[in-house]
C-alpha cells in the first residue's frame, strides 16, 4: 500500500515579471471555479448535469524570513497603477507522490488578488498569504 504524502512532497514556485519570486511556502492550494449546469427536460427524471470550468483560484500561505514577497506585490501593484502591461505572472507545481514518481504542473494566465500580510506576537511566525486567480492549469514533462 502506497503512503499518502505530504507538503513535504510538493514544491511551488512564484513567477512574476519572468523572475523568480524567493518564496518559504508553508501552505498552497488550488481548486477550479466556474458554472454547474442543471437542463431539466420533459419526461426526464433528472436533469443532465455539467461543469464548466472558468479558471482557478490559488491560494499560498507563506512564512516570511525577509520582505521580498511584499517587495514583489507591492511593486506588481505599482506596475498596474502605471496602466502598463501588467507583469506576466505565472505558478509551477512538482509533486512528487511517494511512489517514485513526480508530475509537474504550468499554472499560467494568472491574476495576484488582494493578499495578506499577518504578524503576530512575540512567538508567532508572520505570513503573506497570496490569492491568485488563473486561466490554465496544464501538465508538463519534467526534465
Amino acid at each position: 500500500m502506497k503512503p499518502f504524502w505530504s507538503g513535504r512532497s510538493s514544491t511551488l514556485k512564484l513567477f512574476v515579471d519572468e523572475q523568480s519570486v524567493t518564496i518559504n511556502v508553508q501552505q498552497w492550494s488550488i481548486a477550479p471555479f466556474g458554472t454547474e449546469a442543471q437542463d431539466s427536460l420533459c419526461g426526464d427524471i433528472r436533469a443532465e448535469n455539467q461543469t464548466l470550468v472558468e479558471g482557478y483560484n490559488i491560494s499560498i500561505t507563506c512564512l516570511m524570513r525577509d520582505a521580498e514577497p511584499i517587495r514583489v506585490l507591492l511593486a506588481n501593484t505599482e506596475n498596474d497603477d502605471l496602466l502598463v502591461m501588467p507583469f506576466r505572472t505565472e505558478v509551477g507545481l512538482m509533486i512528487k507522490p511517494l511512489d517514485g514518481t513526480a508530475h509537474g504542473y504550468s499554472v499560467s494566465e494568472v491574476t495576484i488578488g488582494l493578499w495578506e500580510l499577518a504578524v503576530g506576537g512575540q512567538s508567532e511566525r508572520a505570513t503573506v498569504t497570496i490569492p491568485m486567480k488563473a486561466r490554465f492549469v496544464k501538465k508538463v514533462a519534467l526534465l
